[in-house]
């Protein structure tokens, strides 16, 4: 028998009434953590008759060690790696963590900086012995630019190939995200191109 570990951050206050951290989400209270399963929250989304968030996937290719890149593809994720891009940026030393703040900046053009709040709202990691998965979400608080929620993973298939993935569900939320949309939208699908390629240099050159 296959021996299984899973650890849930959020597992043991799934129930409590933390209404006054949800609150200072900018999405509605029931569409917080629907990343964790992503495709059904795609799906529903897609039938509503007015779709009511942008939707964005990728997923790359970052090692073939299995194990060994694994591990390095976890840590370089929690030190949101894919995020050190000359163009966004966080923090290194943010800890992922559920109910952490972080904050996003955003380099949209010279000399301007805009930055975006969010809160990490769970974290799991699900570990078989030949399958396992590292991931964490953070989603928007009033003053960011966006309402959504952003998931980040990084798993290791059965093959030992190891993957990174970004899903994300958005919908503007402020008047200069509105404005520009067509911009941010196109900002949002190079984001996920980029962090992609600097979570593979990241897994690449750690000795």
């Amino acid at each position: 028998m296959q021996k299984k570990h899973q650890r849930r951050e959020d597992e043991d206050d799934d129930d409590e009434d933390d209404g006054g951290r949800k609150n200072r989400f900018n999405i509605d209270v029931d569409d917080v953590g629907k990343t964790r399963d992503f495709q059904k929250f795609v799906a529903k989304n897609r039938e509503s008759e007015k779709k009511k968030y942008a939707i964005d996937e990728t997923k790359i290719l970052v090692g073939t060690k299995g194990d060994i890149d694994y591990e390095k593809a976890k840590r370089a994720l929690k030190s949101w790696r894919q995020f050190q891009l000359g163009w966004t940026e966080v923090d290194a030393n943010t800890e992922v963590r559920k109910g952490n703040g972080v904050c996003v900046l955003i380099h949209p053009l010279p000399r301007v900086w805009v930055q975006n709040p969010l809160e990490i709202s769970y974290v799991i990691e699900d570990e078989k012995k030949r399958k396992k998965t590292f991931s964490f979400a953070h989603t928007t608080l009033h003053g960011h630019l966006l309402a959504g929620e952003e998931k980040f993973s990084v798993e290791k298939e059965e093959d030992e190939r190891v993957y990174f993935k970004v899903e994300t569900f958005s919908k503007a939320d402020h008047i200069l995200a509105k404005v520009t949309y067509p911009a941010v939208r196109a900002l949002q699908k190079i984001f996920g191109a980029h962090a992609g390629l600097e979570m593979k240099k990241a897994v690449r050159n750690e000795k």
